[in-house]
This record gives structure tokens, C-alpha cells and sequence, in this order.
């Protein structure tokens, strides 16, 4: 038992030292992690702009709903004047005075 248990002990140191000389180097790995890092520095900059456009047009809508209301306020609330035909006659006629000028 003795002899599995130091076979295994000296596996694992050679494991060890295989994994420290044998591995990739530090600065492989610092690039690694900067190159990830500016990766998700910009995925969180088009996320952040995607949200604020969102939010945007959001806005917009809210401020178009809001002016199609007033307009439909207004269109109910509009009532034509009582004109006659003598009115509307007087309009015409000054109309076509303000045409001919022209």
C-alpha cells in the first residue's frame, strides 16, 4: 500500500511540474485577459446604447400618442359655424377677387 501511495505521490509531483514548465505563460494569459476584457468592455457599450435608443423611442411614442390624442380632442370637439348661403357666397366671391389679383 505504501508503494501505490508514494507512486501516486510522485505522479502527482511530476504532474505538477510538468503543469508549471509545460503550461502557457503569464503573458499570454494577461494578453488573454485584456483581449477579453476590451470584448466586453464594448458588448456593454452597444448594450448600453441599444437600451438608451430604446428608451428613446419610447419617448417618441409616448409624445406621438400624446399629440394623435389632442387631435382626436380637437376633432371631436370642433363644431362648424352656422354659415348661410349668403356667406358662403360673400366668401366666394372675395376669394375669387384675391385669385384674380394674383
Amino acid at each position: 500500500m505504501k508503494i501505490i501511495k508514494w507512486i501516486f505521490g510522485l505522479l502527482a509531483g511530476l504532474a505538477g511540474i510538468v503543469a508549471m514548465f509545460g503550461g502557457q505563460s503569464k503573458k499570454e494569459i494577461k494578453k488573454k485577459i485584456k483581449q477579453n476584457d476590451k470584448k466586453i468592455s464594448k458588448k456593454t457599450k452597444e448594450i448600453k446604447n441599444l437600451k438608451t435608443g430604446k428608451i428613446g423611442l419610447k419617448k417618441t411614442i409616448k409624445s406621438k400618442q400624446k399629440a394623435i390624442d389632442d387631435l382626436k380632442k380637437t376633432k371631436k370637439e370642433y363644431k362648424p359655424k352656422d354659415m348661410g348661403a349668403k356667406d358662403a357666397a360673400d366668401f366666394l366671391k372675395k376669394y375669387a377677387k384675391k385669385k384674380a389679383k394674383k
